[in-house]
């Protein structure tokens, strides 16, 4: 095990680096941890000399069984079902080539526009949105079915582009706060491409995802993204204008974001999925009033320019370790 209190900054996400400096400053001791591909597990002494183990962005307390709904879209759109969440119609495609066929061209018909996603994929990478077509579709869904641990694909209707998506944080299956999810996008200066600018902004103000700079903006997707809206890749923006260039929100395909209100009626039923799936620790992403995801362990540290802002929920998640 290495030293959790003496690793190098470089080493933790953003959400370690900032779990590292609370529980410091309230007089935890004996932090170690163990780094591994996909998460930051810690070992660490409480000041009442109490031991606990916990991941950076969710507690020991999670239940195998809650994170594999979480992790699995189909599973996740059931469960949701129970508490009567309102969802994007979803299907999950199946292995026979004739009936898939059959179902992506059902959604096809009823929406013009359908979403192909893996069944267990994270932070946006191989969803294809915007299909307007068969042979599209089944391109989409073969990337999926290679590139997914699961080998599945799922197909949903593709929401009206102009809706904001929010993430809202649960802890101890309490409501913390919801933030708003922006798409990467580059702001013109009238004298530069919006390609150029992605360039320009990968350069300077971007690195790798959740190292506290937004992370760089993937420039296929862009081009992607761009050609399906019908934005000229070669357009030069004018001084403050904002071009979307990104077909998700998320965080680690460049979105960046703002604390947010929202209804008391979404809080209600947040609090009320978090405990539905048992996920003490949970993020669930609103996209106008439906719900589109769940995230067992989401990043908890939201770095929105405002120091309070992007440490609440940080804050709140070792508020609730010293509880346990």
């Amino acid at each position: 095990m290495q030293d959790f209190f003496a690793a190098p900054d470089e080493k933790l996400k953003q959400t370690a680096r900032a779990l590292r400096r609370i529980l410091k400053e309230r007089g935890w001791r004996d932090a170690k941890m163990i780094p591994t591909t996909k998460h930051l597990l810690i070992f660490a002494t409480r000041p009442d000399g109490k031991k606990l183990r916990f991941c950076s962005c969710f507690p020991g307390e999670s239940s195998t069984f809650a994170c594999l709904i979480a992790n699995d879209k189909i599973a996740s759109y059931e469960m949701l079902k129970t508490v009567d969440a309102p969802q994007p119609d979803t299907a999950l495609l199946s292995e026979d080539e004739e009936e898939k066929k059959a179902q992506l061209q059902s959604f096809l018909e009823r929406y013009g526009k359908i979403v192909v996603k893996p069944v267990d994929g994270a932070h946006g990478q191989n969803v294809k949105t915007n299909i307007t077509n068969i042979d599209e579709a089944l391109l989409a869904a073969k990337v999926c079915e290679k590139e997914g641990v699961k080998q599945n694909a799922l197909v949903q209707e593709q929401l009206e582009s102009n809706q904001v998506e929010k993430r809202v944080i649960c802890i101890g299956y309490k409501y913390i706060a919801a933030y708003e999810r922006i798409p990467a996008r580059v702001t013109g200066d009238g004298e530069h491409t919006i390609m150029e600018l992605i360039a320009i902004e990968n350069r300077d103000l971007r690195g790798e995802a959740y190292s506290g700079k937004p992370a760089k903006i993937d420039v296929a997707k862009a081009e992607d993204y761009l050609k399906a809206e019908g934005v000229d890749f070669n357009y030069v923006p004018t001084a403050g204008e904002k071009v979307r260039v990104s077909p998700t929100c998320n965080s680690g395909m460049g979105g960046t974001n703002e604390e947010s209100d929202i209804t008391l009626e979404q809080i209600e039923l947040s609090e009320e999925i978090a405990r539905a799936v048992e996920l003490p620790v949970v993020g669930i992403d609103f996209y106008g009033n439906k719900v589109i995801e769940i995230n067992a362990g989401p990043s908890l540290y939201y770095p929105t320019g405002d120091d309070e802002s992007a440490n609440r929920c940080v804050e709140a998640y070792a508020d609730y370790l010293e509880k346990l």
